[in-house]
């Protein structure tokens, strides 16, 4: 994984944290660059603004559940066996 991925996935795991605590509102970049040990610009080169980052949360969640949920068929044969893990998947992943 590249640093400049790397570095995103922190500010969006950071974003999550703040978000989770605060409403969106009350959540500010400068919390959130805090909480991800970056500076304040730097968040700036991954995001347009707040708002952005935000909406980039279950975009990128979604992007790791699929590559994630791909890894876990494989192999899995049948229908009713893929649809098993899926469920199981989606409940692990989802906690």
């Amino acid at each position: 994984m590249s640093k400049k991925i790397a570095k995103r996935q922190t500010i969006i795991q950071a974003a999550i944290e703040v978000f989770g605590k605060k409403s969106f509102r009350d959540s500010n970049i400068s919390e959130i660059a805090r909480r991800a040990n970056v500076a304040e610009g730097t968040i700036y080169q991954y995001f347009r603004n707040k708002e952005d980052l935000f909406f980039s949360i279950p975009i990128e969640k979604t992007k790791e559940f699929c590559a994630e949920l791909e890894l876990h068929l494989q192999g899995m044969v049948g229908p009713f066996n893929k649809i098993r893990k899926f469920i199981w998947y989606y409940f692990t992943f989802s906690r």
